[in-house]
Parts: C-alpha cells; sequence; structure tokens
C-alpha cells in the first residue's frame, strides 16, 4: 500500500511544513492498497504566532524644523530594520508622553533639546503582538531669519540725519523668533550730499542671521539762493578822530557788522571783505566804501561763474566831524 497527503494550504508531500501562514488549516491523509481500496483521515493544523516583533531602533536621528515651524516625523523613518518572523510589521511612535501616532512632531519648544520618542513595532495581522524601542532625537532650527530692508530712496539734504528710524524699520519674520540691530555709515560731503548706508542684521535664538541694507542717496533740491542774506546796514558815526583800523566789522556796533546768514545743511558759506578809503570834505572826515563777499561752495564754480552761488553788497561806512 502507499500513503499520500493532500493539504487546504497546498502541501502534497511530507516533507516538514514550511512557508505556511497563520491560520487554521485541514490536511488529509490517505492509505491506498493494492488492489486500489483506500481510505483516509484528516487533521486539523493551527498555524499560531507566539513570537513578537524584534523592534530595532536608530540610536540617534537628527530632525530641523521647516518654515512652519514644525518638524514631523514618520514613525518608520525611525525604524532600523524591526522584523517579525511571520508578519509584515507596522509603526507608532509616541514623543514626550503623548498618544502613539503614525508621526512625531517637534517645534520651536524642543529646539536644541534631545527628545526621548518611544517606537512601536506592530505585528500588522495581529495589532495587539508589539515590542518597543526608544530613539533619541535632536531637533535642530537651520532656518535664518527673513529680513526685509525698507525701501531705497533719494531724500533732500535738509533732512535730519540723527534719528535714521524715519526712513523705515526692517520686517523681520522667523518662526521661532528673532531680533535685529541697525549700523549705519553717513558718507556725506561738507554741502550735506552724498548717501547713508543702513545695515540691518537679523539674529533668531540659534545665532541662524540674515542681512539687508538700505541705500538712502541725498540731493541737494534746493540750493541757497542768496535771498535770505542780511547785508550790514550802511554805518555813519560822529566820533572825533576814530581811525579806519577802529571800524573792523567786529568793532561797529550790531547790525552793522558782518552779513547774517541761516545756517543750512545743504551749503558751505564764507563771507570776506574788502575796504576801500576815500577822504571827503568837511563836514564829513572820510569814508569807507566796504564790500562784502557772501559765497556758497556748494554751488559757486570759480571756472565757471555763471553757475552762481556769489553774492556781494557795499556798505559805506562815514566818519563825520561836526
Amino acid at each position: 500500500f502507499s500513503f499520500s497527503v493532500n493539504t487546504s494550504y497546498g502541501q502534497t508531500d511530507f516533507a516538514p511544513f514550511s512557508g505556511v501562514g497563520q491560520g487554521s488549516f485541514t490536511a488529509v491523509y490517505t492509505a491506498t492498497d493494492e488492489c486500489g481500496n483506500s481510505s483516509s483521515c484528516s487533521s486539523i493544523v493551527n498555524v499560531i504566532d507566539n513570537e513578537e516583533p524584534t523592534a530595532i531602533c536608530d540610536q540617534l536621528t537628527t530632525t530641523s524644523l521647516t518654515s512652519t515651524g514644525q518638524s514631523v516625523v514618520a514613525a518608520s523613518d525611525l525604524d532600523d530594520g524591526s522584523f517579525d518572523n511571520c508578519s509584515p510589521v507596522g509603526f507608532l511612535a509616541s514623543g514626550d508622553n503623548e498618544p502613539f501616532g503614525s508621526s512625531v512632531t517637534f517645534d520651536c519648544a524642543d529646539v536644541g533639546d534631545t527628545i526621548a520618542v518611544q517606537v512601536r513595532v506592530r505585528e500588522i495581522f495581529n495589532l495587539l503582538s508589539f515590542n518597543d524601542c526608544m530613539v533619541e532625537v535632536i531637533v535642530e532650527d537651520l532656518l535664518p531669519p527673513v529680513i526685509a530692508c525698507p525701501m531705497n530712496m533719494t531724500v533732500d539734504c535738509d533732512n535730519d540725519f540723527s534719528d535714521l528710524e524715519v526712513f523705515g524699520a526692517p520686517t523681520v519674520i522667523d518662526v521661532c523668533g528673532a531680533t535685529f540691530v541697525e549700523n549705519s555709515i553717513e558718507n556725506l560731503d561738507d554741502c550735506g550730499t552724498g548717501t547713508v548706508s543702513r545695515f540691518f542684521t537679523a539674529t533668531d535664538n540659534q545665532g541662524n542671521t540674515s542681512n539687508c541694507t538700505q541705500l538712502i542717496t541725498v540731493e541737494n533740491n534746493s540750493p541757497f539762493d542768496g535771498t535770505t542774506i542780511q547785508f550790514p546796514a550802511d554805518f555813519t558815526t560822529n566820533e572825533v578822530c576814530i581811525l579806519p583800523a577802529e571800524l573792523d566789522p567786529l568793532d561797529l556796533p550790531t547790525g552793522f557788522q558782518t552779513p547774517v546768514i541761516p545756517t543750512t545743511a545743504c551749503s558751505s558759506i564764507f563771507t570776506n571783505y574788502t575796504d576801500q578809503l576815500f577822504q571827503i570834505e568837511f563836514p564829513a572826515c572820510y569814508k569807507i566804501v566796504r564790500t562784502w563777499t557772501v559765497i556758497d561752495e556748494c554751488v559757486y564754480d570759480e571756472f565757471d561763474p555763471n553757475t552762481g552761488g556769489i553774492w556781494t553788497n557795499q556798505q559805506v561806512i562815514k566818519v563825520e566831524d561836526i
């Protein structure tokens, strides 16, 4: 006689059972004699998995925040080769004693810290069969802050540059917070024209920095035209025996001394005078014709006098003997 076997999982020989999944299976055994008579019996084979998965985690993982201010790390990304002898495995993770989920989320509060994350490795076909391992996650913020400077501009030289905040402030954006500092360089000539450069540096809590520059161009849009010059008035005295040397501008009373010129940041004013002495008949002793010259070097061009920037006026000083 002979024996044969037939199983519900497809095996038809007496070799050791292998590759059989979990479940309940039937094995039918048949004996046949030389006359063709046969008889069969069956057995129920229950295949179970009593072994938990083997959990293997990365020992140390580094993650960086994105522009949203968070970093989402999938639980599967923390695996380092976990397996099970009978079933595919899935992954869950929990950080800071939070409920297990398919991922772990980190934010600005975690930056600079090492966070312990528990990874759970589960059998897909039996979710109650699992094993855990631990991963240390270092959270970094590598994104520099975003800084936008106030726009470049052109202004007149009569502006006050002692407080540059009137020309705007930068906009700084960083998901974890940042501050900025300002430095400036004035490159202005004696006429108040040139440039003012403002340099801004934004720094976040992790020391990441960004920079930008605002350029302020300073022009003289309203050159000094001399209309506000107050030249000294003519002066007459009857002080006997006063000498011409005693009639210098600062020896005269107020109002008769020197030109009065309003101060402006957009000009560079110089004054000068020349005297001509004239002896005249009684009752006058003599007179001085004092020619005043006022020059704005920001306008005047000695090689092209037609550009303006020079003004003259004569003051008559008389000495009478009465």
